[in-house]
């Protein structure tokens, strides 16, 4: 398997009616300013010290080089992966079972090119012992991805761990890994050099005046946010979160593997669990379907209008008047993390377990999440993403909870009981702070609570 670190091109910004500026990326350290001052936090795009490296220039150009460490995308090759050796190693098919497997996977291939909608509309259409057959394959195929990834960020965190605190850490570019089904991740080290020629536009930079300027702004966001995205300032205690990262990024590759094992020994407990991480949650979710059909049908997936328990779920959650004392849902959040994506899960999880029992509760919940299995003692991460599927996990527990112990299966009487334990309990939200998102119990206060309630009573089982 092939590995290939994505190398960002320098990006050179010209800053309209801002003579004396110029930005220089590139997509790998070759220097450090030196000295004393650390930053002391993080910053959308670019957060310079006040006095960082100030001195006169002399009439001489002079560089000041901003270190960066970056979430950001890579890709591990898998066209070197075959197909017919994957099918080979799998214990225990049958040549029917193998032909058939091929074929699927040819079929999913072919529409996987063409438009992925497509690929997943015909999984919907796939028996339940076809899903089956599609999964080992899934299951061998993350294997060998997670091997390999396993044994990458090993080297990664070797070289983190060696490297002195406040020093660069460029070696650990060579080593990246892939996070999840969707979002290829791994190590970059950026620097962000700024020329300046005069001792004016020296002050200015570093006295932050350049930065109230919206032309320079604009054209740096233009540029920079097409190139990288989740942008941390290099500052010492980067070296502990990053560890951190991939320390809990093995863990969840390893579970993969035991997962593998598992659906070995115990096939149908592990692919009819929902918890199998090494399938995709649209694979996992297809198969709760072909489990659960009537259940399924009655679950649903949102859709504007209908009384399914997913769209009577949403439609709690945002009810009301925003001015008056809803649930919160900062834009910048986009649905991750929020109040409102709180009590979501919660009165979504005790409605399918008043409904249907704990296990096809959890087993649902769990399809829609990458990693159910988690480790929920850890409540600080480096992105929303990683944090909301810990929230997510942490308020399905409540909602079962709720569901399980309040005798009714209205779904209106489990928003008001709901409600009130987000007033007096709280749930779990996402908050924003120095190193990323940090996962904690929140309440709504006492105006959200009575305007709430008054909502919820004047509503019918569906929400409406």
């Amino acid at each position: 398997m092939k590995i290939s670190p994505l190398n960002f091109p320098p990006i050179n910004v010209t800053i309209p009616g801002n003579d004396g500026y110029k930005f220089h990326f590139e997509g790998r350290v070759t220097s450090i300013t030196q000295g004393h001052v650390i930053a002391s936090g993080l910053a959308d795009f670019i957060d310079v010290p006040i006095n960082w490296g100030a001195g006169s220039i002399s009439g001489a150009e002079r560089n000041f080089d901003i270190p960066f460490i970056n979430f950001g995308d890579f890709n591990i090759k898998v066209d070197s992966i075959n197909s017919d050796n994957i099918i080979n190693a799998i214990p225990g098919f049958t040549h029917e079972q193998k032909a058939k497997l091929e074929s699927i996977i040819t079929e999913q291939k072919e529409l996987t090119n063409k438009t992925p909608q497509e690929a997943t509309k015909n999984l919907a259409g796939m028996t339940l012992g076809e899903l089956v057959l599609y999964q080992r394959y899934i299951s061998e195929f993350q294997k060998s991805k997670s091997e390999k990834a396993i044994e990458s960020m090993n080297k990664a965190l070797n070289i983190i761990n060696n490297t002195p605190e406040g020093l660069t850490l460029i070696d650990a570019n060579k080593y990246p890994y892939d996070k999840k089904h969707t979002t290829n991740v791994g190590i970059i080290e950026l620097t962000s050099r700024v020329m300046i020629n005069s001792q004016k536009n020296l002050n200015n930079f570093l006295n932050n005046e350049i930065k109230r300027s919206d032309d320079f702004w604009n054209e740096i966001g233009n540029k920079y946010q097409r190139a990288v995205r989740n942008l941390f300032l290099y500052y010492r205690e980067m070296k502990a979160k990053l560890s951190r990262a991939l320390t809990t990024e093995v863990a969840r590759l390893k579970r993969i593997k035991e997962d593998l094992e598992k659906s070995r020994i115990e096939i149908n407990e592990a692919i009819h669990d929902g918890q199998n991480t090494a399938i995709p949650p649209s694979v996992k979710q297809l198969i709760f379907a072909k489990l659960y059909p009537k259940e399924a049908l009655e679950i649903g997936l949102f859709s504007k209008g209908s009384t399914n328990i997913t769209t009577n779920a949403v439609r709690f959650a945002t009810q009301g008047d925003e001015k008056k004392g809803t649930f919160t849902q900062p834009k910048e959040m986009q649905g991750e993390g929020t109040q409102v994506n709180a009590f979501r899960h919660t009165i979504w999880q005790a409605t399918l377990a008043a409904r249907y029992g704990e296990k096809i509760a959890k087993h649902a919940g769990d399809a829609h999440e990458v990693d159910p299995r988690v480790d929920l003692n850890i409540r600080q991460f480096a992105v929303l993403n990683d944090a909301d599927q810990t929230i997510d996990l942490l308020n399905n527990q409540i909602g079962r909870h709720i569901g399980l112990n309040s005798n009714t299966t209205s779904m209106k009487t489990l928003a008001l009981i709901a409600l009130e334990r987000f007033h007096k309990e709280g749930l779990y939200v996402a908050v924003k702070n120095a190193h990323g998102y940090e996962v904690v119990k929140e309440k709504i206060s006492n105006v959200q609570y009575a305007y709430m309630k008054s909502v919820f009573e004047s509503l019918d089982e569906n929400g409406k």
